[in-house]
């Protein structure tokens, strides 16, 4: 193809005013890549600029996205532009979008007054050292900004730090703070309703709510007590000053030269405001009656609402007994209501029982855990886990043969052709991706699994060591006895470690079922309602709703959820044969 034929897309960014002054106008630019056309013998297609638009990033622009599409439909072959800072001031970026351009696309770039970016050995170096450049010019002009904004601010030329108090707007003419005619009338409400009418901060939100009244956020879409406690607190209203930008972002201090203080229209009286802060703290200071004494409700950080999803804890009524309830079915309906939630439907459970009823379980599990230890080596297949790793590995290797072969006709294709084949590279790519990451999940379960031997071996060193030193211990008399002996174990020695177990004190006993359960890793205790589909084994004449309808007349049901592991039981078994915690079993 002639030089005559070359079809030259050109390309033009002004993002300030002071640009346009220097000489830098889209205008300029596009007059002198016209120029460079003619003086090359170059066809000049399309002209397309980005305006106002700042160079810190090449993403998003509107013209680039188009300078995108005519390169996907093929429709010109240089792209001219006047500097290289008029793409971009990022180093990564303008290196990336070169390669897009000339190796995705097979286009050439064309800079007018920095031809030397375009030499064969050294363009790419001056072209790096030029980014170098107009990414430092970007610091600096994001410095310069930032000080002149820091002076506006200092000044009260501009609206100030972060977002207006509720109730406020900035008047851009006279460029001060003025009441917001609509949200300072609703300022005042919260103000009424809180002081005037004794309203708690739920109830005004609710009322505002009720009432339709936008939040300040949009994005929040409804009032909360946290925002009408924060507006109730804020000094801003009673017209004095108020200091922004003392502390940066790992909250130190800044020095006071950078402190911005800001005047907004008084809203309310200094004495008025300072006696809703007097009523704020009292109602802070009555007394919450809290029931819960500290060595009560062990399962109280696992129980979950299989209801309705809520975290269930434990409360102590003036009955003495203690109970747990899903956190849905304790709330007022001021607070459901503010939430968005209805009543939950989970009566309460009495937590001594249920608390007794967990750690049975945990408890049984550790006086003899051998059954499921087995099981927890038997849960993978050698030989399948194997069978996968080879499998993975000739499918990869055939992978990679086959994305060489593709890279290297990709060089030889036209342009459309090159872009399907680009297509069907990132697919292969991706494959490769999924493929090395099964192979190096199935690695890594081969070699959990060879681990899982040695810790049976260790399993079985710790529970024989556990074994003695139980046998020589005198024998207690258990809180649960009773249930002790209508469980099965393999011989006394571990009947007498499930005894040990439960009567260990009540902080001990938390530590241990919180350990396995591992809430942490998301394991947790569901308390349900049963419901049709776990009660009937022929659903014909039932329909899916009457199947999965809670049985409320019921007791609710506990359903632990949580992996078994071994290792964790191995620590445990190891902590209790040590003499210390053993001394501290209650005798009776």
């Amino acid at each position: 193809m002639s030089a005559k034929k070359l079809r030259v897309l050109g390309y033009g960014r002004v993002s300030t005013r002071g640009q346009f002054l220097k000489g830098t106008s889209v205008e300029h630019q596009k007059s002198s890549i016209q120029k460079e056309c003619k003086k090359e013998g170059f066809k000049l297609a399309d002209f397309i600029s980005d305006d106002g638009v700042s160079g810190k990033t090449i993403k998003n622009r509107p013209a680039i996205q188009k300078v995108e599409e005519f390169a996907n439909a093929n429709k010109f072959d240089y792209l001219m532009f006047t500097k290289l800072d008029r793409v971009g001031r990022s180093v990564r970026e303008l290196e990336n979008f070169w390669k897009l351009m000339e190796d995705d696309y097979g286009l050439r770039l064309y800079c007018v007054d920095q031809p030397a970016i375009h030499d064969p050995k050294f363009g790419k170096m001056m072209r790096q050292q030029l980014s170098i450049f107009a990414e430092f010019e970007r610091d600096l002009i994001m410095e310069r900004t930032t000080e002149n904004r820091l002076a506006n601010w200092q000044d009260g030329k501009s609206r100030g730090v972060g977002k207006l108090p509720y109730g406020y707007d900035w008047d851009p003419v006279n460029k001060c703070n003025i009441e917001h005619p609509e949200r300072a009338r609703w300022y005042k409400k919260i103000v009424s309703l809180y002081s005037h009418e004794h309203f708690c901060y739920a109830d005004v939100a609710n009322w505002l709510n009720d009432n339709a009244i936008e939040p300040p956020l949009a994005r929040s879409k409804r009032w909360s007590d946290t925002t009408v406690g924060n507006i109730l607190k804020n000094p801003a209203y009673t017209g004095e000053p108020v200091i922004y930008n003392q502390y940066n972002k790992q909250g130190k201090l800044k020095p006071e030269a950078e402190w911005v203080k800001t005047t907004y229209p008084e809203m309310i009286k200094k004495d008025r405001w300072n006696q809703i802060q007097g009523l704020i703290q009292f109602n802070k200071s009555k007394p919450k009656k809290h029931y819960k004494p500290p060595e009560r409700f062990i399962a109280n950080n696992i129980l979950y609402c299989g209801e309705c999803g809520g975290r269930i804890r434990g409360k102590l009524p003036r009955s003495d007994q203690a109970i747990y309830i899903c956190e849905y079915k304790r709330r007022t309906a001021k607070e459901l209501k503010m939430k968005g939630r209805d009543r939950c439907i989970l009566k309460r459970i009495d937590a001594d029982k249920a608390d007794e009823e967990i750690f049975l379980d945990i408890a049984h599990l550790l006086s003899d855990p051998s059954a499921y230890a087995k099981e927890w080596l038997k849960d993978e297949d050698l030989a399948e886990i194997e069978s996968r790793i080879k499998r993975l590995s000739v499918r990869i290797k055939d992978r990679e043969e086959q994305i060489k072969d593709n890279t290297k006709e990709l060089s030889r294709l036209k342009p459309v052709a090159r872009k399907e084949m680009r297509a069907l590279l990132d697919k292969d790519e991706k494959e490769l991706q999924k493929d090395e990451r099964l192979l190096s999940e199935a690695q890594a379960e081969k070699g959990f699994y060879d681990n899982k031997i040695d810790k049976m071996a260790e399993y079985e060193k710790v529970i024989t060591e556990l074994e003695k030193a139980i046998a020589k211990a005198p024998t207690y008399k258990a809180k649960i006895k009773s249930v002790s002996k209508k469980l099965q174990f393999q011989n006394e020695v571990h009947r007498k470690i499930f005894e040990h177990l439960i009567n260990l004190p009540t902080k001990e006993q938390q530590r241990i079922l919180e350990s396995v359960i591992s809430p942490e890793a998301g394991g947790k205790v569901i308390v349900r309602y049963l419901t049709g589909n776990d009660l009937v084994d022929d659903i014909s004449g039932y329909t899916k709703a009457d199947l999965a309808r809670p049985l409320t007349d019921r007791k609710p049901v506990l359903e632990p959820d949580f992996k078994i592991d071994l290792n964790k039981i191995i620590a445990l078994l190891t902590s209790l044969k040590n003499k210390d915690l053993l001394n501290v079993i209650n005798l009776y």
